[in-house]
């Protein structure tokens, strides 16, 4: 049954109103209660967050971009998960909403601490690569947070499939914005070694034991982004990276 513009606007209020006092809840020391409304907000969001106007109206509240902060930042893994998976849906292709999430207290932080778990680690990756995406401010803030970078590099070389695939979109966005962030990229102690080991999977099923053809695509992508710059370029001829592209290339 198709709904009235005023039966839809009526939705809208009331959703509104029920964001904005869920939004509250997340700071509750009841971790179940902080759990339960992230993952309320989620249903919500997945409703109201297809359209660019009350996605654009969700992102300037306040009050739920900091109760998500707190939740990554004290939450438990499950909590981590539904913030996570509600701020994808709050930053999706909106340019004003990742900026605003960008700039909230604590948020890379609290993205850190998501990266150490292993249920959240996806999707942690999936919002930092949104927030990286043509954003320089927060590509800086991503390598200023002392520990993502290396976290990050740590996903790259031992993580899951999907995981590592997520985590290599992170690094790569970041690196197409700011040669100071490509630099410090690429200074990592085993990053460019990892992105060069995952290249040169490119070849592999999906299937096939730590081959993922995603992830190799996505670190071929970010081996270019990161050798657009002419001070990044030794470091890539030091580790051996037109060589393994080289080989990745000639694969069938």
């Amino acid at each position: 049954m198709e709904h009235t513009d005023a039966e839809w606007q009526d939705f809208e209020e009331i959703s509104y109103r029920e964001i904005q006092s869920l939004s509250l809840r997340l700071t509750s020391e009841d971790r179940e209660q902080a759990s339960s409304s992230a993952e309320e907000l989620v249903d919500l969001l997945l409703i109201l967050s297809d359209d660019a106007r009350r996605q654009a109206q969700i992102g300037e509240i306040d009050s739920l971009r900091n109760g998500f902060a707190h939740l990554l930042c004290h939450g438990d893994e499950n909590a981590q998960y539904w913030a996570c998976l509600a701020l994808s849906y709050i930053a999706h292709r909106n340019a004003t909403n990742i900026r605003l999430i960008g700039r909230t207290p604590h948020i890379f932080r609290g993205l850190l601490r998501c990266l150490q778990s292993t249920e959240s680690r996806g999707v942690a990756c999936g919002v930092l690569s949104q927030l990286a995406f043509c954003n320089r401010e927060n590509g800086e803030a991503i390598a200023d947070t002392e520990g993502l970078l290396e976290s990050l590099a740590s996903v790259v070389q031992d993580g899951r499939a999907g995981d590592r695939q997520a985590a290599t979109c992170v690094l790569s966005n970041c690196a197409a914005n700011s040669k100071h962030v490509a630099l410090r990229i690429s200074r990592v102690p085993g990053m460019i070694q990892a992105l060069k080991r995952l290249c040169a999977t490119a070849a592999t099923e999906d299937t096939a034991p730590g081959g993922d053809a995603r992830a190799a695509v996505s670190a071929i992508g970010c081996m270019d982004n990161l050798s657009h710059y002419q001070e990044v370029r030794p470091l890539l001829k030091a580790a051996g990276v037109p060589e393994a592209l080289a080989a990745a290339m000639e694969k069938e």
